[in-house]
């Protein structure tokens, strides 16, 4: 796991990793999609009707608010979704296997009073801290990916899927 130290250099590398792949997925996001907002079609059942609880942690920096199973289901399947649609368009050796995957779900709340889900992504690594600690990486490939999920609008966004450096 990434943690931040004091030296100025290695700051300013990190900045500059992140400003270049923060630029690639912009630029990638705009050319393919148009649209960084996708309403999503919840009308479809999942194909995971119970889900495995050692698969995800609810993570509160809001202790007011609560997340319900059927929210968490709601995640799930739109995160479902997301990841076939991407699978399509990917060949196979470069597609998210959602199994393999464990979720870390922090409710907020917008500026409207809309509650919104941040969804941290990433591979099975073995750690416990997961339950806990927000897991961060460096690059991760395509075992890490994030995204906010508004389920009142039925939208996803700022959908960030790392790659390898």
């Amino acid at each position: 796991m990434w943690k931040p130290t004091n030296s100025t250099s290695q700051n300013k590398d990190t900045l500059k990793i992140l400003l270049l792949l923060f630029a690639v997925f912009l630029s990638v996001l705009i050319v393919s999609c148009g649209d960084t907002t996708k309403k999503v079609d919840t009308n479809e059942t999942s194909n995971n009707a119970t889900l495995d609880t050692n698969k995800y942690a609810i993570i509160l920096s809001d202790t007011s608010l609560i997340v319900t199973s059927k929210e968490i289901e709601s995640l799930y399947a739109i995160i479902k979704r997301l990841t076939d649609s991407i699978n399509k368009v990917h060949i196979q050796s470069s597609q998210i296997e959602i199994t393999r995957y464990k979720f870390q779900i922090i409710p907020l709340q917008s500026k409207t009073g809309q509650k919104l889900f941040w969804v941290n992504s990433f591979c099975d690594k073995g750690d416990t801290k997961w339950k806990n600690e927000i897991y961060s990486v460096k690059d991760g490939g395509k075992c890490f990916f994030n995204l906010k999920i508004n389920l009142t609008t039925q939208t996803y966004f700022d959908l960030v899927v790392n790659d390898s450096s």
